[in-house]
């Protein structure tokens, strides 16, 4: 994830992990270990908040 990883949440059931990073939002697959989407979210994020009623 490099150095700039910063907070990590996941998703219920834990299928899904959200690592925020120096500009942006990644997803990735706990089972695989990829990153499936990088979502940009501007400069330095600072907190991670999901919901899942959606």
């Amino acid at each position: 994830m490099g150095e700039y990883a910063n907070h990590v949440a996941f998703s219920m059931g834990g299928r899904y992990a959200y690592v925020s990073r120096m500009e942006d939002l990644a997803v990735i697959n706990t089972q695989t270990r990829q990153i499936i989407k990088v979502i940009p979210v501007g400069k330095e994020p600072h907190e991670i908040s999901l919901e899942d009623r959606y």
